[in-house]
């Protein structure tokens, strides 16, 4: 049985995939394996993994055997396939420094405490170096309530994780079409599991534009809002239930998903007809008080221009942002992020990991 197990969902990255294998080909510490499971891709992707696989046996690559398409249903089969002690999802395009795995090892077989720790992560974009920012920065905050604001800690591969903990959350939600990261990791620490953040940099993220290339892009449409409301509650539900959803915390919630219904843009009748069933159920959630439930529905059916659209919209945003006031917050968190903290610069030096 080998040490750790690599998932990794594949979809159409004939091009890249390749040198996600070579980063763990490139490993010091050999004892893994890398279970790559393909979303039935339409290009060259799965003969590119399987020609990896008969060159090296630690690695095994399938298609995806079961009816539900996705990242989070190929991540649920991999695991399944899978049979090492610790476990680290990653995605086909992305790179783990060549230490990574003998340092992410070393670090959670000395702390049996720990049900899973977490490493930092470089942006690049064609070259590893290329970037001089990073996926994100540690900091004093709450890691659950970043990740409720849309302010992810860490990426995907961040974390490597004790095999019974993810067994522990049930693995990956199969019926969220986008934001399946930010769900998975709200339930993992709902539960309060224990965990540890190293301030050390061992894996690379490709920044790269959202196409048919990925399993998980999503755009802002009714449909796709829909489903993420249906995944919102389902994290609500399982924060009421791990006695973690504060008011503040379901206020944050609210106010993420309000915001991503002032972005959309107008649909046609049934459209929005979806959208103001989905602010329905956030207001009778709790998820927005009575006032701000009636003006984004008054906002979603104004048919006026621009200008007063955009004088609505500031409205709604003074109106809402006092839910996120809170003692000892610094001022860049006070309001709920419009974007991530994504790509802060962290400093040209980082080049040189």
């Amino acid at each position: 049985m080998p040490k750790v197990s690599v998932i990794i969902p594949l979809y159409n990255r004939e091009g890249l995939v390749g040198e996600t294998l070579d980063s763990l080909l490139a490993q010091t510490f050999p004892d893994w394996e890398a279970v790559v499971v393909d979303d039935h891709s339409t290009d060259c992707s799965l003969a590119v993994a399987e020609g990896y696989a008969r060159r090296d046996g630690r690695i095994r690559v399938y298609q995806r055997s079961g009816a539900v398409k996705g990242a989070p249903a190929c991540r649920n089969e991999g695991f399944r396939r899978s049979t090492g002690e610790y476990v680290i999802f990653m995605d086909s395009d992305d790179l783990l420094m060549p230490q990574c795995l003998e340092h992410r090892v070393a670090f959670i077989e000395a702390r049996p405490e720990l049900d899973f720790a977490v490493w930092q992560t470089m942006n690049f974009r064609s070259v590893p170096g290329d970037l001089d920012t990073a996926w994100n920065v540690f900091t004093d905050e709450d890691d659950l309530d970043r990740f409720l604001r849309s302010d992810a800690p860490w990426q995907t591969m961040g974390p490597i994780w004790r095999r019974e903990v993810v067994e522990g959350v049930g693995g990956w939600l199969e019926s969220a079409l986008c934001w399946q990261d930010w769900e998975f990791h709200l339930r993992v620490l709902a539960k309060r599991q224990n965990f540890e953040r190293v301030e050390s940099f061992d894996n690379y993220y490709r920044v790269s534009n959202i196409g048919s290339g990925s399993i998980s892009g999503a755009r802002a449409e009714p449909k796709k809002f829909e489903n993420l409301v249906g995944t919102a509650l389902a994290v609500t539900a399982d924060l009421i239930g791990n006695g973690v959803l504060s008011k503040t915390r379901r206020a944050t919630l609210g106010g993420l998903l309000l915001w991503m219904v002032l972005r959309l843009d107008r649909g046609d009748r049934d459209g929005e007809a979806v959208i103001r069933e989905c602010l329905r159920k956030l207001y009778d959630n709790r998820l927005l008080p009575l006032d701000v439930y009636i003006s984004s529905i008054a906002f979603r059916r104004l048919g006026a221009g621009p200008i007063l659209q955009k004088q609505f919209h500031r409205y709604l945003w003074r109106r809402f942002r006092s839910f996120f006031e809170a003692p000892g917050r610094s001022k860049r968190n006070t309001v709920v992020s419009v974007k991530s903290q994504n790509a802060v610069r962290v400093g040209a030096s980082l080049k040189n990991l």
